[in-house]
C-alpha cells in the first residue's frame, strides 16, 4: 500500500490519511507495435487426440501451433511426470519439447513454428517416454498464413 501511496503522489495526486485523491489523465494513443507480422490466423482445426507414440499432422500455411496438456493418469501419478516430445517438421528435427505434467511448469502451446515457406506441410509429434500415469492430450491446431488484403 505504502508503494501505491508513493506513485499516487509522484504523478500529481495527493493523500490525506483519510482520502485519495487521483490526477485525472487523457488517453493518449501509443505508437502502433506490430507481432508475427506475415501471419494472420486462418484456421483452428480440433484435434481432441491422445499422443500415445507418434502423430502426423499436416496443414497448407506459413506456421502452426498446437495446443493441449499433459495430465496425471491416476491417483497414484506423480506431479513431478515429464513428456518428452520430438517435434518434426517437414522431415526435418526441430526441437525436442519438455511437457511437465505440473500445473505450474506445464505449457498450453506444446509446439509452433512461424516463418515456414508459404505452402503445405507435415508436422509429426513423438512421445519418447510413454507413462500410464501421464496423458500427453492434443486440443487444436493453428494454422496461419499470410495476411489476406
Amino acid at each position: 500500500m505504502k508503494h501505491a501511496l508513493e506513485n499516487i503522489r509522484r504523478n500529481g495526486g495527493k493523500t490525506d490519511g483519510k482520502q485519495i485523491l487521483i490526477r485525472k489523465q487523457l488517453p493518449e494513443a501509443v505508437r502502433f507495435e506490430e507481432s508475427f507480422s506475415g501471419l494472420q490466423p486462418v484456421e483452428k482445426k480440433w484435434l481432441g487426440m491422445t499422443l500415445s507414440n507418434t502423430v502426423e499432422l499436416t496443414f497448407e500455411g506459413n506456421g502452426f501451433v498446437i495446443k493441449g496438456d499433459n495430465k496425471k493418469q491416476g491417483k497414484d501419478a506423480s506431479a513431478a511426470l515429464v513428456a518428452d516430445v520430438e517435434v518434426y517438421v517437414d522431415g526435418a528435427l526441430y526441437e525436442k519439447v519438455p511437457l511437465p505434467v505440473s500445473f505450474t511448469a506445464r505449457r498450453h502451446e506444446m509446439a509452433w513454428k512461424y516463418d515456414l515457406k508459404p505452402g503445405k506441410h507435415t508436422v509429426q509429434l513423438k512421445l519418447l517416454n510413454p507413462n500410464p500415469g501421464m496423458q500427453v492430450y492434443l486440443t487444436e491446431m493453428i494454422i496461419y498464413s499470410v495476411p489476406r488484403l
